[in-house]
């Protein structure tokens, strides 16, 4: 008999964040916030991925995060996802 059988993952654990957060070394981009969702339970690595690349390294403060859900609406068959804070 054979051992090699696989398991196939059919669903991963999220954790739906959204998330806000400025990058004040950039005057350029003075008063802008950039606001964002993720499935992840770590918001800052998400952030990181975003700030921190090959060629730059912006430092961000992160303003606020919160856990999210949000519900899909189908209109005019055209489909809104609406993002709620649970707080």
């Amino acid at each position: 008999m054979n051992d090699d059988k696989k398991i196939i993952k059919t669903t991963k654990r999220i954790y739906p964040q959204i998330y806000s957060y400025i990058l004040p070394d950039l005057p350029a981009n003075e008063g802008w916030q950039k606001v964002g969702y993720t499935e992840r339970k770590d918001v800052d690595s998400r952030i990181l991925e975003q700030t921190k690349t090959a060629a730059v390294k912006l430092r961000y403060e992160k303003l606020w995060s919160a856990s999210s859900f949000f519900l899909t609406q189908l209109t005019n068959s055209s489909m809104t996802k609406i993002f709620i804070n649970i707080t």
